[in-house]
């Protein structure tokens, strides 16, 4: 029995996270939005460069982002 919980461990933080939702949560185009997106630069600046990569590679635009040309 002590055999499976190692299997399930590894199987259950390699399984790949369903992006979709987090990609609703960080473009929503309101206060919500914005809010996730500013606490996200400000808190997590790592983590947030890439994400704001992924979201530019995307085609969405926000002030937040580090590629935002003001256009």
């Amino acid at each position: 029995m002590s055999i499976f919980y190692p299997i399930f461990l590894y199987w259950g933080f390699t399984r790949p996270i369903p992006r979709k939702l987090y990609t609703d949560l960080i473009a929503d185009n309101g206060a919500d939005g914005e809010y996730v997106r500013e606490t996200l630069r400000t808190r997590k600046p790592a983590l947030w460069n890439k994400i704001s990569k992924q979201l530019f590679e995307n085609k969405f635009m926000f002030p937040e982002m580090n590629e935002y040309t003001g256009v």
